[in-house]
């Protein structure tokens, strides 16, 4: 990354259409600094949510290929109807921004002087096994 800026054009899933096609997850980011349209930010696809399930039955798994390495585990294709529907958003300092994680997303390039410093988050339901592991431990 040239400079240490985001690269364009990666919206992808980090939740598996195929296997997990269903609600997983939250997904979220802290705002560490302002940012405006200049110093980079969040895109996605607007209710997307909604249609995750139906786009996994229209495109088979096996049929997009996915990245087995890096962050970008499912990357959504360039010709995908759905680039054409990216939103930005500029998120203020302080702010907490969540998603559903059947969201396309990703970051747009800090074209200004400053940083843009976020903390991602992610929250999930914990599994019956982990559940009792961590009951478990707490009252250890």
């Amino acid at each position: 990354r040239p400079g240490g800026r985001t690269s364009r054009n990666w919206l992808h899933w980090d939740q598996n259409p195929w296997r997990s096609p269903g609600f997983f997850g939250v997904q979220g980011l802290v705002a560490l600094t302002d940012t405006d349209a200049s110093s980079g930010g969040f895109v996605t696809v607007p209710g997307f949510h909604r249609d995750f399930e139906a786009w996994g039955r229209r495109h088979p798994e096996g049929s997009i290929p996915k990245r087995t390495a890096g962050m970008v585990p499912f990357p959504v294709p360039l010709d995908d109807e759905m680039q054409a529907r990216r939103c930005k958003i500029v998120v203020p300092k302080g702010a907490l921004l969540a998603w559903d994680s059947r969201m396309p997303h990703e970051n747009f390039p800090n074209e200004g002087e400053g940083w843009r410093v976020v903390q991602y988050v992610t929250c999930k339901r914990l599994d019956p096994v982990q559940r009792q592991g961590r009951a478990a431990a707490w009252h250890a």
